[in-house]
C-alpha cells in the first residue's frame, strides 16, 4: 500500500467513524500526523512495519482502547502514551526498547501487555502499579529477576517469562492469588520455585528446559494433592524419579 491509499484509508475511516484503523504490514516508516485527528478511534493497528521514531501522534487518541505495535525498529515510546487511560491493550514486542519506561506503568486500565523480544533487562517496580493486568508476556528478553512488588498484580491471570535468564522467583510471588498459567520455560531454574506452592489458583507450571535436577519431595506431594494444578512440563531438566506412579493424577505430565 503506498502513500496515498495510506491517506486514503485514514480519510476513510474518518468520515465513516470507524472504531478501527489497520495500518500494519504497509511499510510505514513514520505515521501520517493526520491519524491524530482520528480522536473516535479505539483500535490502531501498527504491527509489522519499519517504525523507528515514536509515533507522537498516538498520544491524541483519547479513546484508544487497543495498540498494536510490535514489530517495528522503535527503541522508545513516544512521551505522553501513558495519557491513554482507556488503553486495555498494548503490544510493543520485537522492538529494541531495552527500557520499560516507569510512566507506561499509569496505563491503569491496561489488561494485556505484550513485551515480548524487547531487550529488557530489568523492569520497574511501579509496574505493580498495572492493577487491571489480567495477561503478561516477558518472553524472549534478559530479565535475570522480576520485581518483588509484582505480587500487588492481585489481578493477574496469565504471566509468561519464557527465555530469560530467571534463577528464582521472589517468595512475594506466592501472593498472586489469580494466578493461573506461569511460563518459565528455558531460564536458569535450578530448584523447583517454591513460592508456586503458595499460588492458589495456579493450574498451570511450565517450567521445561532449565537446570533442575532434584525436586522436593515436599513439592511433589503438594502437586499431586493439588485441586488446580492440570498440567506440570518437568522436560529437558535431566531429573529423575523413583516412582513415576506419583504423577498419575495429573491431567498433563511431562517430564523427561
Amino acid at each position: 500500500m503506498d502513500e496515498d491509499e495510506v491517506m486514503e484509508n485514514i480519510e476513510n475511516v474518518k468520515k465513516a467513524r470507524n472504531l478501527l484503523l489497520n495500518l500494519s504490514y504497509r511499510n510505514l516508516t513514520v505515521v501520517p500526523s493526520q491519524i491524530a485527528g482520528l480522536t473516535h478511534v479505539r483500535l490502531l493497528l501498527l504491527n509489522d512495519n519499519q517504525l523507528i521514531m515514536p509515533p507522537s501522534e498516538i498520544t491524541q487518541l483519547c479513546q484508544l482502547e487497543v495498540l498494536s505495535l510490535e514489530r517495528n525498529k522503535l527503541t522508545m515510546l513516544p512521551a505522553g502514551l501513558d495519557k491513554l487511560q482507556r488503553l486495555g491493550y498494548l503490544n510493543v514486542s520485537h522492538n529494541s526498547l531495552a527500557y520499560w519506561p516507569p510512566a507506561m506503568c499509569n496505563l491503569t486500565s491496561l489488561h494485556t501487555l505484550c513485551l515480548m523480544g524487547t531487550q529488557l533487562t530489568i523492569l520497574p517496580d511501579e509496574l505493580s502499579n498495572l492493577s487491571n493486568l489480567r495477561t503478561l508476556f516477558l518472553d524472549d528478553n534478559m530479565l535475570s529477576s522480576l520485581p518483588d512488588e509484582m505480587c500487588r498484580l492481585e489481578k493477574l491471570q496469565f504471566l509468561s517469562v519464557c527465555r530469560n535468564e530467571l534463577h528464582n522467583l521472589p517468595s512475594s510471588f506466592g501472593q498472586l492469588a489469580s494466578l493461573q498459567i506461569l511460563r518459565l520455560n528455558n531460564n536458569c531454574f535450578i530448584n523447583f520455585p517454591p513460592c508456586v506452592l503458595d499460588m492458589r489458583n495456579i493450574c498451570v507450571i511450565l517450567l521445561r528446559d532449565n537446570k533442575i535436577r532434584n525436586i522436593d519431595q515436599t513439592v511433589i506431594t503438594y502437586i499431586i494433592c493439588s485441586t488446580t494444578i492440570t498440567k506440570l512440563d518437568l522436560r529437558d531438566n535431566n531429573l529423575s524419579y523413583e516412582d513415576d506412579e506419583v504423577w498419575l493424577k495429573m491431567e498433563c505430565v511431562f517430564v523427561n
